[in-house]
């Protein structure tokens, strides 16, 4: 059965690959895969947590970006990449902080 969804997220996977290089190009495509999942690792307590703040992270970047081009008049990828970056940078710094907060107490 796991085989099934390793077959079937492979293709998903795919297809949003292919349908998305038109939009967006595949430099900017390769960055949305890796730092909203990078962003939700640095959370996240469990491979579960993970892929629910990756999805997450994906949409605040998607939907922030693509309002900061409209409004600020600037190219759409760029900005929907510069949020995600953005929420990365932030995540960090709380994966930070909570880490040092934990080791001095």
């Amino acid at each position: 059965m796991y085989q099934f969804y390793d077959y079937l997220y492979t293709i998903l996977l795919s297809l949003t690959i292919a349908f998305s290089i038109k939009a967006i190009g595949i430099l900017l495509i390769t960055a949305m895969l890796i730092v909203p999942s990078a962003s939700g690792r640095n959370i996240a307590k469990s491979a579960a947590g993970m892929f629910w703040y990756s999805i997450i992270f994906a949409i605040l970047s998607g939907v922030l970006g693509l309002s900061a081009s409209y409004y600020l008049d600037t190219a759409t990828g760029a900005a929907i990449i510069l949020s995600a970056v953005m929420f990365f940078i932030i995540t960090l710094i709380v994966k930070t902080f909570s880490t040092y907060m934990g080791r001095t107490n």
